[in-house]
C-alpha cells in the first residue's frame, strides 16, 4: 500500500491507520465516504438519508470522527432558503482511504 506524501502529509501516519481501519470496520463510515465522494458536498441531514435512510445518532457519531481524522471536511453556511446548514465534502485523505479500503475488499 503506497500513499500520497502529500495527502499523508495533513494527517499524522496513526491517524491514517486509523482512518483505513475505522473505514474498513464500519459500513457507515463507508457509505458516508462513497455518498460524498459521488455527489460533492452534502449538507449533513440529506447526507445521512442517503446513507442510512434517516439521520441517527451512530451517523452524527461515524461522521465527527471522520472529521476529527480529516477524512471529511465541515464548513457552516446558508442554503438557498437563507437558513443555517453545515456542509460536508470528503477530502483527498478521505478519498485516498475509500481507495485503499475498496481495493483490500477486491483483493
Amino acid at each position: 500500500m503506497v500513499l500520497d506524501r502529500r495527502v499523508v502529509s495533513t494527517a499524522q501516519a496513526g491517524d491514517v491507520l486509523d482512518a483505513v481501519v475505522l473505514v474498513s470496520r464500519s459500513r457507515v463510515a463507508r457509505r458516508v465516504l462513497q455518498v460524498l465522494g459521488r455527489h460533492g458536498r452534502l449538507a449533513t441531514k440529506p447526507l445521512l438519508r442517503l446513507v442510512n435512510g434517516a439521520p441517527s445518532n451512530t451517523g452524527y457519531d461515524v461522521l465527527r470522527r471522520l472529521v476529527e481524522l480529516g477524512l471529511v471536511k465541515r464548513y457552516s453556511g446558508r442554503n438557498d432558503a437563507n437558513i443555517p446548514v453545515v456542509w460536508n465534502e470528503i477530502t483527498p485523505l478521505g478519498r485516498r482511504v475509500l481507495e485503499i479500503v475498496e481495493s483490500m475488499e477486491e483483493g
